[in-house]
């Protein structure tokens, strides 16, 4: 019952406001009593904290960023990546349809107050605290999710950066990117469901995530040189990209 208890005690009125409301419903987002804030936090202050042994948030402590990430297809799942220039965070939300409320390109305030965040596979990970440096829980409540994650009034066109293959680095994890120049190694044969082989002549290759649940698992990769929009993730060490959805690959120009 403690865990998270800075945020809970000033959204427990906003909780008993909600009593009766369908809760799963994202869109439209009922007012919200913290919408007028100001940030004071980035992502980049929060992997400083992480990497100085902190691991907590205190009062007041409001994260800003734009919404790079999807659930519309079922590749990222009950997450939301929020980044601001170089650096991003992976809110473990907890919930369904998040594209519906929050969809890319949103700027948002986050509400950190008595949250927690752990570094995973190179990504900073924030939701119900945990102890010590273990990841963090998912927040699991949609009314507490509305009240932590407030919409800032804003919508970015997203502009990721256009790299090269040999440009991905651990660096780059968590960042919205797009990789040009290369073409699967599979391509016109396989599914995307699983990790599969993004590859240009002369350079290095990267491998894509997709979730075997995701709504375009089952169809077949593209053949030829494609754009992939994604974001830089990693897995045991391995850099990976993971995109939200096909309306995410592009021939190549």
């Amino acid at each position: 019952m403690g865990r998270g208890r800075g945020l809970i005690a000033p959204l427990l009125g906003l909780l008993l406001g909600l009593t009766g409301c369908d809760y799963n419903r994202f869109d439209p987002v009922e007012p919200n009593p913290y919408a007028n804030l100001t940030a004071n936090t980035t992502p980049g202050d929060l992997y400083r904290l992480a990497a100085a042994g902190t691991f907590t948030a205190g009062a007041e402590m409001l994260l800003s960023g734009v919404v790079t990430s999807s659930d519309s297809a079922g590749n990222f799942y009950r997450t939301l990546v929020v980044q601001q220039d170089e650096r991003a965070v992976e809110l473990l939300l907890g919930t369904y349809d998040i594209y519906s409320a929050y969809p890319r390109g949103q700027q948002v305030i986050v509400r950190l107050d008595g949250l927690g965040w752990a570094l995973r596979d190179g990504l900073l990970q924030v939701g119900w605290p945990a102890d010590g440096t273990s990841s963090p829980d998912y927040i699991g409540s949609s009314p507490l999710v509305r009240g932590c994650v407030v919409r800032a009034g804003r919508f970015s066109t997203l502009t990721p950066p256009r790299l090269r293959l040999d440009q991905i680095t651990a660096d780059r994890i968590g960042q919205l990117v797009t990789l040009t120049g290369g073409s699967f190694t599979q391509g016109g044969s396989a599914p995307w469901s699983g990790e599969r082989t993004y590859s240009a002549p002369g350079t290095t290759s990267i491998r894509t995530y997709t979730s075997p649940y995701a709504s375009f698992a089952g169809q077949t990769l593209p053949a030829g040189a494609v754009d992939l929009t994604g974001i830089v993730t990693s897995y045991q060490g391995r850099l990976q990209l993971k995109i939200s959805s096909t309306d995410d690959v592009r021939p190549t120009p």
